[in-house]
């Protein structure tokens, strides 16, 4: 009976600490897929998913080997949503037609990985402590359950994305909003790194 209230607790960990930390990637998620031209939603889904696969596989690896990535080191990925955010804002100068301007926001399959990697700091450092104090039975637990949240959570990414109402608002609204979404969420990266 305590073996198994350990795991379900482990479980209810796990689970919490996956919600909490993953709001901003739910919200940045759907924001990119809304604003994707419908032939690149399955790359920047795809991209999103390997993202969420690769952070919980280096929080696992890092948790076992003692490893700590440096903080100004992830600081780094904030270069990525800060290109495309500039890009955007050129882009709203120069007036480029508006598919033109979603292609370029939405990208495909590496840039949507590596945006959703560079704001992932909070889950890298959440998920390394929780498997530090996982037992090697419930660390494969944790990695099974957290790609299976990482899956819901895209999937429902895509559904929400793709609603008619948030389609429109995202055509109307999303070339004006996503540069300074970009521009923004890279500076929290750079001052909750310590890089700058």
């Amino acid at each position: 009976m305590a073996l198994e209230s350990t795991a379900l607790a482990a479980l209810v960990v796990a689970a919490s600490s996956f919600i909490v930390t993953n709001v901003d990637n739910a919200m940045v998620g759907t924001a990119q897929l809304a604003a994707a031209p419908t032939k690149r939603v399955p790359k920047v889904r795809n991209g999103q998913f390997a993202a969420a696969v690769i952070l919980i596989a280096a929080s696992l690896g890092l948790a076992t080997a003692l490893e700590e990535i440096p903080a100004w080191a992830i600081g780094l990925l904030g270069l990525l949503p800060l290109y495309v955010g500039i890009r955007g804002m050129v882009d709203l100068v120069r007036r480029r037609p508006a598919e033109e301007r979603k292609a370029a926001m939405a990208a495909g399959f590496v840039s949507a990985m590596v945006l959703m990697i560079s704001i992932s700091g909070d889950n890298l450092a959440v998920y390394v402590a929780v498997f530090r104090a996982a037992s090697t039975q419930h660390r494969i637990e944790l990695l099974v359950l957290w790609v299976i949240l990482s899956a819901l959570m895209v999937w429902c990414s895509v559904l929400l994305a793709r609603h008619a109402r948030v389609q429109r608002l995202a055509d109307r609204t999303a070339h004006l909003i996503l540069p300074f979404l970009y521009v923004a969420l890279a500076v929290l990266i750079f001052l909750s790194s310590g890089l700058i």
